[in-house]
C-alpha cells in the first residue's frame, strides 16, 4: 500500500487506489497548492476556476469589480453563498453553486427536505428546486459559479443566466452570456 498526495486538495495523504482523502470525502475543502488564486480578477470568463473559497473569491470581485462589500458575509462557511444584486450595476444575483445534480431523477425530484440544484445541457440550464417558498420572487439573472470536484478542484464560471421561470417549486435559468462584465 503506497501513500500519494490526494488530487483535490494536496494537502492530505491517502491510499494511492482512493480518488480522494478522508478530508475531501467528507467535503471538507481547503485552499489547494495547484490553484493559484492571483488570476485576473478584472473579467471573469466562462469555464474559468478561480479558486476554491467563495469567500476570497467574492473578495476579490468586491475589489477588482465594485460587487457589493456589505454582502461578502453570505460567503462564508454555513452561509448560502449567494446574494441578491450584488454585482457591479447592482442588477445581478451571485450564487456559488457547492452540490448540483446532472439529471432530473425522480429520486432526487422526490426528496422534499433539501433544496437541490440540476445542472443540465452541460451547463446551458439550470433548473434550481426549492423547498422554502419564502423567496419565490428572485427573478433576477444570476452569475453562476459551479464547484468543480472532477477537473481541478474550484469554482468554476459558468456563465450569467436569465431567468426564464417557475413552475411550482422549481424555477430555470438559461446560459445568456459566457463573460463579465457584458460589454
Amino acid at each position: 500500500m503506497e501513500l500519494v498526495r490526494c488530487p483535490i486538495c494536496g494537502l492530505k495523504q491517502m491510499k494511492s487506489g482512493d480518488s480522494r482523502c478522508d478530508m475531501c470525502k467528507k467535503g471538507i475543502f481547503v485552499e489547494p497548492f495547484g490553484i493559484d488564486i492571483t488570476a485576473d480578477f478584472s473579467r471573469i470568463e466562462s469555464g474559468r476556476n478561480y479558486g476554491t473559497d467563495p469567500a476570497k473569491i467574492y473578495r476579490e470581485f468586491c475589489k477588482s469589480l465594485k460587487w457589493d462589500w456589505y454582502q461578502l458575509y453570505l460567503f462564508g462557511e454555513g452561509q448560502p453563498l449567494f446574494a441578491t444584486k450584488a454585482d457591479t450595476e447592482r442588477a445581478l444575483d451571485v450564487w456559488f453553486v457547492f452540490h448540483y445534480n446532472t439529471s432530473l431523477s425522480p429520486a432526487v425530484l422526490d426528496r422534499t427536505e433539501d433544496s437541490v440544484v440540476f445542472v443540465l445541457n452541460g451547463g446551458e440550464t439550470i433548473i434550481e428546486k426549492r423547498t422554502d417558498k419564502s423567496d419565490v420572487s428572485f427573478t433576477s439573472d444570476r452569475l453562476i459559479f459551479v464547484h468543480d470536484t472532477i477537473g481541478e478542484n474550484g469554482y468554476k464560471f459558468y456563465g450569467i443566466y436569465g431567468y426564464v421561470g417557475a413552475d411550482r417549486d422549481m424555477r430555470q435559468y438559461r446560459r445568456t452570456k459566457d463573460s463579465y462584465p457584458i460589454v
